[in-house]
This record gives structure tokens, C-alpha cells and sequence, in this order.
């Protein structure tokens, strides 16, 4: 506390401004970048997710026009002429038409493009036959009995297969089948159009979003079936990735949302829609940070406007305090030159107004005033006082000189007493001899009875007399000696 007390009132004032202003802008920078950064979280969280939903839509399309392709190509003629003729009379029976079929596949494979790994068709056993690849898988000999799709397409139903790795190329890839039947509706094999994944993976995740964001896809198991990486296509699983536990859940269950998760320790927003024709599900992901870089900006924007207007701040309440500061000193100069200084009591501060400062400064003068005022009855008291000390050193010299002469003259007196004592004491011994003499005459007057009681009678009043005498004599002498007593006490106390 001692500490602050030491500090200048104008850096006082100065660290108090600069503070006052410094926490409400502190508070108002936090809660403003706070709101602003959950409102980007959650616009990015929104428009990711709208993005998944569009790439989902996309992806329902492309597919349902590639199955749309794949049923076309289930209906020309010559698939139908050789599919119903090596049912009715087996391979051997109707090799010209599956040869005219591979050379079908072939031509249609290549009009179509590199999207496609490969057309083929299978028997109902699942015994490939025709193929683009002038019967490559046929030479082979593949079956497909064991895929989903055979399966699917055995009870008539066509569906787009999971994802898978081709026994034909060892690409990821998916399969359009479309079942084929004949005249009597008796499932017959199907048709396969072979999409690879690679190209699938191109389309979708050729949208750009920002500078870290990108789309991918994963199927029904949570398996990355589409990514802007193509190493990670067949090689990440959802479902066994630290941090995205709930949105994997989500996407595997269909839902349509966003979710923020952690992958691979680096924070990210993301949203995902389903594709219900193929069981997939669509995610747009995009880097938190790339989110909240507008955010960042706007830190360094507050930092760089609230240090200015600190500045700026300061600087207009050091001039402030200047007029605050300036008489407050002026007037502590004022008091320390009469406390410390030559005390010139004739100086007095400038009123330069109304307010505080200008009240504190004619008090002072006021108050300057009446100590002037002050010091000068005091002077003319101090004269006052000298001449009547003067006057009382004289009178205080006239007593101690009569009090000397007393001190002499009750010596005197102290002297004069003692030896009046001392005569009075004799005088008192010889009454004394006296009255024994005259009781040695009253005795020998008693003896003589008879012949002188009138001598006798005188000198027992002569006796009487004497006795009287010595009486009053002894008193004298007391008070005689009381009297010296107090004439030595008054020479003591002068």
C-alpha cells in the first residue's frame, strides 16, 4: 500500500484512465470474439452440412443415371439374344452370339469411357460370360456367386453392390447389377456395369472448400470408399478412429447434420447426408482453425486497435492531468518552501478557473494569508514580549539586591537575638543563685523563730519576687529563640 501511495498522482491517473478504458475493452474484445468465432463454428457447421446434402444429391443422381445406364445396356439385343441363349443351350451352344456380346461390351465400354473398370455379364450360377474385356473374365473363369449384388440380383432385384476390390483389375470399385430374365421372367444372370470408385472419388471430392476442407465418402460399415487421398480409399474405418466415435455412429445410421470431431489431433467441423440409393454417407470436413481465422484476425485487429486507442488514451490524460497535476505542485512548492524554504509568505498560486484546482488554489492563497496575517501578530507579540522580559530582568535584579539587604539584616538580627539569649540565659542563673541564697536565708530565719518573723516574712516576699522574676525571665528567653529561628529561616528563603 505504501508502495501506491509513493506513486505520482499523474501516473495515478494515468494507469487509472489507461486501466478504466483498457477492461471494458478487454471484456468487450473477449465477448465480441467469442460470439463471433461460435457464430462462424456454426455457420461453417451449417454450410458444411448444406454442402454434404448437395454432394448427396449429386451422388443419388450420378447414381440412379448410371443405374438408369446399366438398365438400358440389360435391355439391347444383343445382351438378351446371347444371356436367353446360353440359358436354353449353354455356352458351347451360343458362343457366336457371347462372342458378338464381348465385342458389344467392348465398343460400349470405350464410347462410355474411363469411368468404367469393365462391363460383364454372368449366368445364373454366377459364371461370367461376356465381358469388354473380349472375354477376358470368362477366360479366367470368375465367378461372382459370392458378391452381394449376385445375390441381390438373383431375386430379381437391381442394386448398386458395396464396395469392393475388382478379382478383374484389383481396383476399388462398385457394381451396377441388373437382373436379367427371360421370356417365362426366370432369372437368367445378370448385367454389371463396373464403376470404379477412383473416378467416383473425383467427382465428388473435386469441390473445393476453403483451403483445408474437401469431402469424403464412406459406406455402410464406415469404410472411406472416396477420399481426396486416394491411399486412404479401402484403408480408413470409421468406426476405429479415435475422436470420431459420434459422428461415424451418425453417418452409419443415416442421419443428416454436422459434428465436430478430432482427427489425427487436429480439431475439425463437419457435415454429412446420407445416400440412400447406395447406403452411403457423404461428409464435408473442413479444419477448425481455417473456420476461426477471421476470428484470429480479429484478435490481432482488437490488439492493434485497443493498443492505439490506449495510446492514444494515455497520452490525452497526461495532458489532462497536466492541468490537474501543475497547481496541485505548484501548491506543494508553496507549502514546502515555508516549511523548508525561506518561507516567503508574499508568493500565491494562480487561479486559472471555477472548478477544483481553481478552489484549491485561492484557498491556498486564503489560507496564505491569514498565516501571514498570523506570523505577523506573533512578531509584534514576540516585541511586546521582549520589552516586558526586559522590564522583568530589571525588577527580578531590584529584588534579589533587597533581597540580599534582607538576608544581612535578618542575620543581624539572628545575632543580636543569640546574644540577647545568651544574657537572658545568664541573667536567669544568677535569679536563680539568688533564690537559693535567699532560701538559705529563709532557713536560718526559721531557726531563729522568735526573734526576727518580720525578717522572715520580707524575705519570703522577697522569694515570691525572685521566683516571678526567673519565671518570666525563662519565657523571654523562648520566644527570644523562636525569634532567632525564624530570622535564620528568612535568611535561607531570601
Amino acid at each position: 500500500m505504501k508502495k501506491i501511495n509513493d506513486i505520482k498522482l499523474s501516473v495515478k491517473l494515468i494507469i487509472g484512465g489507461v486501466v478504466s478504458v483498457f477492461i471494458p475493452m478487454l471484456i468487450v474484445g473477449i465477448i465480441s470474439v467469442n460470439e463471433a468465432g461460435d457464430a462462424l463454428v456454426d455457420a461453417g457447421k451449417r454450410t458444411a452440412e448444406r454442402v454434404a446434402l448437395d454432394l448427396a444429391m449429386t451422388a443419388e443422381i450420378f447414381l440412379e443415371e448410371e443405374m438408369k445406364f446399366a438398365k438400358e445396356m440389360s435391355f439391347t439385343p444383343v445382351l438378351k439374344r446371347a444371356m436367353e441363349g446360353v440359358a436354353a443351350d449353354g455356352l458351347e451352344g451360343s458362343m457366336a452370339a457371347v462372342t458378338a456380346l464381348d465385342a458389344f461390351l467392348a465398343e460400349a465400354h470405350q464410347k462410355v469411357g474411363a469411368d468404367y473398370d469393365l462391363f460383364f455379364t454372368a449366368d445364373a450360377a454366377g459364371n461370367t460370360l461376356g465381358d469388354s474385356q473380349n472375354g477376358g473374365l470368362r477366360a479366367k473363369k470368375i465367378n461372382v456367386a459370392d458378391r452381394d449384388y449376385f445375390k441381390a440380383a438373383a431375386t430379381g432385384k437391381a442394386i448398386i453392390g458395396k464396395p469392393i476390390k475388382s478379382r478383374a483389375s484389383g481396383l476399388p470399385v462398385v457394381v451396377m447389377a441388373v437382373p436379367l430374365e427371360n421370356g417365362a421372367g426366370k432369372f437368367i444372370g445378370l448385367f454389371g456395369a463396373v464403376l470404379k470408385l477412383a473416378s467416383l472419388s473425383d467427382k465428388l471430392t473435386a469441390i473445393e472448400i476453403g483451403d483445408t476442407g474437401y469431402p469424403f465418402v464412406a459406406d455402410s460399415k464406415g469404410i472411406v470408399i472416396a477420399h481426396p487421398k486416394k491411399e486412404f480409399i479401402f484403408e480408413l474405418d470409421m468406426t476405429k478412429l479415435d475422436g470420431l466415435e459420434d459422428i461415424t455412429r451418425r453417418m452409419l445410421a443415416g442421419e443428416a447434420g454436422n459434428e465436430s470431431y478430432t482427427f489425427k489431433g487436429v480439431k475439425k467441423l463437419a457435415g454429412f447426408a446420407p445416400v440412400p440409393m447406395a447406403e452411403w454417407s457423404i461428409c464435408v470436413t473442413q479444419n477448425k482453425d481455417e473456420f476461426m481465422a477471421p476470428v484470429r484476425k480479429m484478435e490481432i485487429y482488437n490488439l492493434i486497435v485497443g493498443g492505439i486507442v490506449l495510446a492514444v488514451v494515455g497520452v490525452l490524460i497526461f495532458f489532462a492531468s497536466l492541468t490537474i497535476v501543475r497547481p496541485i505542485n505548484e501548491a506543494v512548492a508553496g507549502l514546502k518552501d515555508i516549511s523548508e524554504g525561506e518561507g516567503d509568505l508574499t508568493k500565491r498560486l494562480k487561479v486559472r478557473g471555477k472548478d477544483e484546482i481553481g478552489v484549491l488554489s485561492h484557498s491556498f492563497n486564503v489560507f496564505i494569508d491569514r498565516l501571514q496575517a498570523m506570523i505577523s501578530d506573533i512578531n509584534g507579540g514576540v516585541d511586546t514580549l521582549s520589552s516586558s522580559s526586559t522590564e522583568l530582568a530589571a525588577i527580578s535584579d531590584q529584588m534579589s539586591r533587597g533581597a540580599s539587604q534582607t538576608s544581612e539584616k535578618a542575620g543581624t538580627v539572628a545575632a543580636s537575638a543569640e546574644e540577647m539569649t545568651t544574657n537572658m540565659n545568664s541573667v536567669s542563673a544568677a535569679m536563680e543563685e539568688s533564690s537559693a541564697n535567699v532560701n538559705t536565708v529563709a532557713g536560718a530565719a526559721e531557726q531563729m523563730n522568735a526573734t526576727i518573723d518580720e525578717i522572715a516574712k520580707n524575705a519570703e516576699n522577697a522569694r515570691a519576687i525572685s521566683f516571678n522574676a526567673v519565671t518570666k525571665m525563662e519565657d523571654s528567653t523562648d520566644k527570644m529563640n523562636e525569634l532567632g529561628d525564624a530570622a535564620q529561616a528568612i535568611g535561607q528563603v531570601v
